[in-house]
């Protein structure tokens, strides 16, 4: 996934990363950080879709206000945020809803 945004900012806006992570993070970390300055000139952009398709066809596809933020992140609290999980352990199924809380 990593690898698809970073290509997409620089062949569509010709956004690059600031810079790798350095050595001592790992797993790597703030791989995918841009200036603010360059994001907010660019009044075109536009973000990719982020979508996790599951085994069985269900497709969760995060809002950009949850994909994208102005700070590093990574999946979890904030991509989570207006969804209710449910893990049925007898089937080993992952479901998930729009939550309005």
């Amino acid at each position: 996934m990593k690898n698809t945004v970073i290509e997409y900012l620089s062949s569509h806006f010709g956004l690059y990363p600031v810079y790798p992570s350095p050595p001592e993070y790992d797993p790597p970390a703030y791989e995918l950080c841009y200036y603010n300055e360059d994001l907010e000139s660019l009044t075109t952009l536009t973000y990719p879709n982020i979508s996790f398709h599951f085994e069985g066809g269900a497709v969760l596809q995060l809002p950009e206000s949850q994909a994208f933020h102005n700070f590093p992140s990574r999946l979890g609290a904030p991509q989570q945020r207006g969804w209710r999980f449910t893990y049925d352990l007898l089937h080993s199924e992952l479901s998930f809803a729009p939550n309005g809380c």
